[in-house]
């Protein structure tokens, strides 16, 4: 896809850019809406990290929200 937009030029990198977006930023806001954050970006993948004492619940639930945004979303 990336290959195939980025023959459009500015054009092809902007519907890129806001395809992205429109993935990642659902994903963010479940993470931050369990008490996360992301540390790092790379590529198509992100490190969250969860601080505190809530011990791994909050990762579990992010993890099944994400999936279910996902489900739902394709």
């Amino acid at each position: 896809m990336t290959g195939a937009l980025m023959l459009h030029g500015k054009e092809g990198a902007e519907v890129l850019s806001e395809r992205i977006d429109r993935l990642f930023q659902p994903v963010i806001d479940i993470i931050y809406g369990h008490g996360g954050f992301i540390s790092v970006f790379a590529g198509d993948g992100a490190t969250a990290v969860f601080p505190g004492k809530a011990g791994i619940e909050p990762c579990l639930l992010s993890a099944w929200d994400i999936i279910e945004f996902f489900r739902k979303t394709m």
